[in-house]
């Protein structure tokens, strides 16, 4: 993980079987391993007025390497963190 320049910044245990690890990647290096992309759109703030930018991950690719332990890719909500 540290040549594709991923940084793990936290573990949960799901389940015996299941774990969540929480990653940093920039984007440039998530479209360069996974071949995906981020898109933002526009979302109303809950926690005050305005708006904010969220972004989420489309169309990606898991690769060969990766595909033991990744199963799933998510963005977390940024007013939920």
């Amino acid at each position: 993980m540290n040549k594709d320049k991923i940084r793990i910044i936290g573990i949960e245990k799901e389940s015996m079987r299941s774990t969540t690890v929480k990653i940093e990647i920039s984007e440039k290096e998530f479209g360069r391993i996974f071949s995906g992309s981020m898109e933002y759109r526009l979302v109303e703030r809950s926690s005050g007025p305005g708006l904010y930018c969220q972004s989420y991950v489309k169309t990606y690719r898991i690769p060969k390497r990766y595909k033991r332990c990744v199963r799933t890719i998510e963005i977390p909500d940024p007013q939920l963190e």
